[in-house]
């Protein structure tokens, strides 16, 4: 398995970096006190946020906010309507809203995204396509919504992460797609977490590493990290433990 930035990106975004987590064997049928903790954690993350964050414009002028909003509107998409993920959650806690349980994982990495404002993409490793790689879409690529059984093709022009298949994600980190969501049956994943270089780097391997452990702790599994960016645009996990 290869994750891999095109050249058209590196060239485009050299500041872009992505920190990967691949975890493997892990379970994310945990009930009871286990699950009950991360939804613990899910929600002592929203009140950390909202006590941190007054309103709307104080998040949106924040630097963990404001830095995806410019790449966002460097490959023509409006931000505050095209949201990257972790604003999205974000604004919706800040609002006075609470996340679904979803599922442990799910709500793991949520919590992690608005607690610590950095986007957090989780991906069921067993369902992709050789490779996942960051590319600029030509607008023809087929990629189905999460939730929906309806495929649609992509904007050209934007910035997306794909298999050898179709599109997982579109505006970066947007939207997932149906195919490669976590379930309770998952149990070999990855988790992407994107940032700039001078402007979070250090923020998101702190991140990084807090939340593999957390992981870790309450599910389980084997792991392999690495970071990928326009200076080593490449890496391939093991397939071993």
């Amino acid at each position: 398995m290869e994750f891999r930035f095109a050249p058209a990106v590196c060239d485009r975004f050299p500041d872009l970096f992505a920190s990967i987590l691949v975890v493997r064997g892990w379970d994310n049928t945990v009930t009871g006190a286990a699950a009950g903790e991360i939804l613990d954690v899910l929600r002592e993350s929203e009140r950390g946020l909202r006590e941190r964050v007054a309103s709307k414009s104080d998040l949106q002028n924040d630097v963990l906010v404001s830095s995806y909003f410019d790449m966002f509107r460097s490959f023509g998409v409006n931000p505050k309507r095209v949201k990257p993920s972790h604003y999205a959650l974000a604004e919706r806690v800040v609002a006075g809203g609470s996340l679904p349980d979803i599922n442990p994982a799910v709500n793991l990495y949520n919590a992690f995204s608005v607690g610590h404002l950095v986007p957090f993409g989780g991906e069921d490793l067993d369902r992709v396509d050789t490779c996942f790689e960051l590319t600029i879409a030509d607008g023809t690529e087929p990629w189905t919504p999460i939730g929906s059984d309806a495929p649609q093709t992509t904007r050209a022009g934007d910035v997306v992460w794909r298999d050898r298949s179709d599109v997982s994600t579109t505006s970066l980190n947007h939207r997932q797609c149906e195919k490669t969501k976590l379930t309770p049956q998952s149990r070999n994943a990855y988790f992407i977490s994107e940032g700039f270089r001078g402007v979070n780097d250090a923020h998101v391997a702190e991140v990084a590493g807090l939340f593999r452990s957390a992981f870790g702790d309450l599910l389980g599994g084997r792991f392999e990290q690495f970071v990928i960016s326009s200076d080593a645009p490449s890496a391939s996990t093991s397939g071993g433990l």
